[in-house]
């Protein structure tokens, strides 16, 4: 299921927010740990802390080769 990411990996979350009307933003974030159906990952909100969230890993893409951050 998330093959290729591990603990530590640097990912682009693609969000979609509730009533976005199919807006998709990516949102870096970090692999902090993987479950059997989906990925933890830890994010930083608008007000600066970093939280952890569960999302499905077809949801996660890595970034481009120098794009990281």
């Amino acid at each position: 299921m998330a093959e290729g990411l591990e603990v530590g990996a640097v990912v682009r979350w693609r969000h979609v927010m509730r009533g976005g009307y199919g807006y998709e933003e990516q949102v870096p974030g970090m692999v902090a740990a993987i479950g059997p159906q989906r990925v933890q990952i830890r994010v930083r909100v608008r007000d600066g802390r970093e939280v952890n969230r569960w999302v499905k890993a077809e949801h996660l893409m890595r970034p481009e080769r120098g794009k990281e951050g």
